[in-house]
């Protein structure tokens, strides 16, 4: 799903696309990924360009770390 310059505040409304694989969402006014935490089918996501100052990603189920 492509939502570049779409204007997108939240993801609230993307929840119930819980196996969602792809999301872009560049150059919105997205302040932060909550919503997001469920949506374990992702497996990519680009959110450049937006009013986030940091990203906790070990709360989100799709966040892996390669050990």
């Amino acid at each position: 799903m492509c939502c570049a310059k779409i204007p997108l505040i939240c993801y609230i409304e993307l929840e119930c696309l819980r196996h969602l694989r792809e999301l872009k969402a560049d150059h919105n006014k997205i302040t932060s990924l909550d919503g997001l935490q469920n949506m374990d089918g992702l497996v990519k996501l680009s959110v450049q360009n937006n009013l986030m100052q940091s990203v906790e990603l070990g709360k989100f189920k799709w966040f892996v770390t390669q050990t």
